[in-house]
């Protein structure tokens, strides 16, 4: 039909059952109406030609997104691209975990991804939105983990297309993806080859630009940051078809979170060369090989309650108590050998040559459960805790496993002596305090030479989870040294008279009876 016809047509409707005119405004309004109706033609065909410009813009997108996915690797190293692209993927062997969905092949690959990207980003070999990211000291290696595998696989088994709730995934973090059959194919492996690709590439795409690798929701790297988290180090991951028979999941958890505001994703630095590098877990080892670090096995926590003689509804167990101490016996010991950096200063900071080795109390755990039961974010008065130091740390997150919580917060604060830094007298004058007490308070009773028993409660408070810690006898003394600078033991008369000195910590322990 040719534009004239359509305007003849159009005009007949337009005239249809009306009086006729003198025949020179009828041929003008003829005219008026040929002229509309060729605009909307015109028109019309233009919104052809860009839906057509958008379905082509849309369908090129999805090419150059999947280019962008098998291309990712391209400027890795070998060893990331050996990790992902293995082929012996019919290996069935699941003797790993029980009732694994996975294959052992899909499992190493899951792992070697992970580490090998870890490993790539801590010596500083993985690109950034402009350049490259910050290399990353105290990296840790991950290694699998079964309950976490079996936790991701029955949350996972209806498919939902939401988080985890906070009341079970506590401490940890999950990462999932989903597959529709009818555009990604049913391919597993596949799927678990590109999901980790997409959650990896968000720290290129967005770009991590803190000099000091902290986490800022406003990113949107989510996912990346929890596969770079430094501190985390096991992992467990699923594969679940979803009960439509349209589409898959795959999820992984990992035992740590990095969606904490303002917290790092990892430390800048160099990888680690020696075990005394790696100091997020006591006892950790360096694997010179890898740059990575090595945590040691922590025991399964049995809910013993022998150390103390507590109520019920105590949230601190024998091995939460032992891990708090653990930690505050492994900073100082730290400390005073001298492996710890001064953010003040920029140099190590000084030797401890009469650091005391920590006791557990059950009468200071006692003063601090009380007052984490009252879930009040803000210090006891001194009456209600007779020479007794208090730390406290709070997090949004609610219901949090209980040794994770201890390590968060003693890790938090030991690390206020490199974020804010201390002079090189060491004493904690009472202008000092007027200008740092609230941000280096916490690590100034941690370091309190002359305090050596500890005692700690846990407040799974509405709005909160609440660590207190209160120590014995109470340190942060305006005009007092922090602790005695000097080499630190390596006999007995090196320490304070009732203590010895324990050669392998270099901290000087009470002599029992």
């Amino acid at each position: 039909m040719t534009v004239g016809t359509l305007c003849n047509a159009f005009c007949c409707y337009c005239y249809q059952g009306k009086k006729r005119e003198e025949e020179e405004g009828g041929k003008s309004r003829r005219r008026n109406c040929c002229i509309t109706t060729t605009i909307i033609v015109i028109m019309s065909k233009i919104l052809v030609v860009i839906f057509l410009l958008v379905i082509l813009k849309t369908f090129g997108n999805e090419i150059d997104n999947n280019s962008v996915d098998d291309n990712i690797w391209d400027d890795r190293d070998e060893q990331i691209i050996s990790a992902l692209n293995g082929t012996d993927e019919e290996e069935q062997d699941n003797t790993k975990c029980s009732n694994s969905s996975l294959t052992q092949f899909q499992r190493d690959m899951i792992l070697s991804t992970h580490n090998e990207l870890r490993r790539s980003l801590a010596f500083g070999n993985e690109p950034n939105k402009e350049g490259y990211m910050s290399s990353a000291r105290n990296m840790y290696k991950l290694e699998w983990d079964c309950e976490l595998e079996n936790m991701a696989a029955n949350y996972s088994a209806s498919c939902p297309n939401t988080f985890i709730p906070q009341n079970i995934l506590r401490s940890r973090s999950h990462l999932f993806k989903r597959f529709y059959f009818y555009w990604d194919q049913k391919d597993s492996t596949n799927h678990i080859k590109k999901a980790m690709k997409t959650w990896w590439k968000q720290g290129q795409e967005k770009g991590n630009f803190d000099s000091k690798n902290r986490f800022f929701a406003r990113n949107q790297y989510f996912a990346w940051a929890n596969m770079a988290k430094a501190k985390t180090y096991k992992i467990g991951c699923s594969y679940v078809l979803c009960p439509d028979d349209q589409s898959a999941m795959f999820v992984c958890l990992y035992n740590e979170k990095a969606q904490c505001e303002l917290e790092m994703i990892y430390e800048p630095g160099t990888p680690c060369t020696n075990d005394t590098d790696c100091f997020t877990y006591p006892g950790s080892k360096c694997i010179l090989s890898e740059g990575l670090c090595q945590a040691p096995n922590l025991p399964k926590d049995r809910e013993t309650q022998e150390m103390c003689k507590v109520r019920e509804n105590t949230r601190m167990t024998d091995e939460t108590r032992i891990w708090a101490l653990e930690q505050h016996n492994f900073y100082r010991s730290r400390l005073a050998r001298g492996y710890e950096f001064n953010g003040e200063t920029n140099c190590t900071q000084a030797k401890a040559s009469k650091m005391l080795k920590m006791e557990y109390d059950c009468v200071l755990e006692e003063f601090a459960q009380n007052w984490a039961d009252n879930c009040v974010f803000g210090h006891s008065t001194n009456d209600e805790r007779p020479n007794q130091g208090q730390n406290l740390y709070m997090s949004s997150f609610i219901n949090l496993d209980a040794r994770s919580l201890i390590h968060t917060a003693t890790e938090k604060w030991w690390q206020e002596l490199e974020e804010y830094g201390l002079p090189e007298n060491n004493i904690l004058s009472a202008d000092l305090w007027d200008e740092k007490g609230k941000a280096i308070g916490h690590y100034t009773q941690m370091a309190w030479d002359k305090t050596y028993r500890l005692g700690c409660g846990i407040g799974y408070c509405q709005h909160m989870t609440y660590v207190v810690c209160h120590y014995g006898p109470a340190g942060n003394r305006k005009n007092q040294k922090i602790y005695e600078v000097g080499e630190p033991c390596n006999c007995d008369r090196d320490c304070p008279i009732g203590t010895t000195c324990e050669f392998d910590t270099s901290l000087c322990q009470i002599r029992r009876k």
